[in-house]
């Protein structure tokens, strides 16, 4: 899935992540959030650019008009005047790897193809893997999703194979997905229930669109 917007004529289409607990509004925050994470730093902007406008498209136009624009943020927009269209999962996982890092200052946290990795051997603890995807799990029935049934598989063999005995496996925070769900694997794992540890993880957006926060520079 695809995300920002398109532009045909005078219309533009706006392609926002989708959750059904927020508003447009916040779904925009949301992108603009996996933005700044996603493209280099002389690229962003700030708190107050992302509220200039009524959809993706203007913001940025808008940033056109600042005199203090940079010169590669003004050219990545004109080059961007009929479409600018990003990888949702892609962007997610950036997001979730910047943040993990954030939360874990003294791990050596890395970003393995489509996995985040944190080590912390200074402290002794279990290596954690993270498989991140922007996907609608549904709590009930999530085996009957191809991705996640095929994560779950991949979690018991990276379990089995290496010194890594906890996996996340990371999902936008839904109405009906606000708690983590741990998994026994026991009949994929050769170990104990006690010596691994995988869960489903849902992952919440109020950091940015909880309107006390959106002025916030950790929100911006």
């Amino acid at each position: 899935m695809q995300v920002g917007y398109v532009k045909e004529g005078n219309r533009v289409i706006e392609y926002l992540p989708p959750n059904s607990q927020y508003t447009k509004e916040e779904r925009r925050l949301v992108f603009f959030k996996f933005y700044k994470y996603y493209v280099d730093k002389k690229l962003r902007l700030n708190a107050e650019d992302i509220k200039n406008g009524r959809n993706i498209y203007e913001v940025f136009q808008n940033k056109l008009k600042d005199n203090t624009i940079s010169e590669s943020l003004k050219q990545f927009i004109l080059n961007s005047q009929e479409s600018m269209l990003f990888n949702l999962d892609d962007m997610f996982l950036h997001l979730v790897y910047e943040r993990s890092k954030r939360a874990n200052p003294d791990a050596k946290v890395s970003l393995m193809g489509d996995n985040i990795v944190i080590r912390d051997d200074e402290n002794e603890t279990t290596p954690t893997m993270l498989y991140v995807s922007y996907l609608k799990v549904d709590k009930k029935n999530f085996f009957n999703s191809s991705i996640v049934k095929k994560q779950v598989d991949d979690s018991a063999k990276i379990i089995n194979e290496t010194d890594i005995k906890q996996v996340y496996l990371v999902y936008p925070k839904q109405s009906d997905f606000t708690k983590h769900i741990k998994l026994n694997l026991l009949e994929k794992v050769k170990f104990n229930f006690d010596e691994y540890r995988v869960k489903l993880v849902p992952y919440s957006f109020s950091f940015c669109t909880n309107k006390k926060l959106q002025g916030d520079k950790k929100c911006a």
